[in-house]
């Protein structure tokens, strides 16, 4: 009776480690190592992701927007639309722009613009800057 309560205990234990180990490597552990070639294409698949999206959102802007924070220049301005577009951005595009920028800075390419932008867009003149920063990285590589 000790033997089998031994061996029911062993393999109890080694299903566990397992399981933590499974566990580990699919979510906390070592990520596979992207190429060069992997992330600047990646960046670039990004990057114009972006631009297909603020294009998209630009063709169905409604005509009378109302303004939400003025500014001297048109392009700074930030619209009822503009505060939808940034939840969109939020939600869909700055998970991976995040990733992106981390694997970039691994490898020592930054870019102060993203660094600054990124979390904060307030509207497709954000957005597209955000696009061109990832080109520009994406470049560099």
């Amino acid at each position: 009776m000790e033997i089998l309560y031994f061996v029911v205990l062993v393999a109890a234990a080694a299903a566990g480690i397992f399981g933590v180990a499974t566990t580990m490597r699919r979510f906390g552990g070592a990520r596979h190592r992207l190429t060069r070639p992997e992330l600047r294409n990646r960046a670039l698949e990004e990057s114009r992701s972006l631009f297909r999206f603020v294009e998209e959102r630009e063709v169905v802007r409604p005509e009378h927007d109302p303004i939400i924070k003025d500014h001297e220049y048109s392009h700074r301005r930030v619209t009822l639309y503009d505060e939808e577009t940034q939840r969109i951005y939020l939600e869909e595009h700055l998970p991976q722009v995040a990733d992106l920028r981390e694997l970039f800075a691994k490898r020592q390419v930054r870019n102060r613009t993203l660094d600054d932008l990124y979390e904060s867009v307030e509207n497709d003149a954000d957005i597209r800057t955000v696009s061109t920063a990832l080109e520009e990285m994406a470049e560099r590589i």
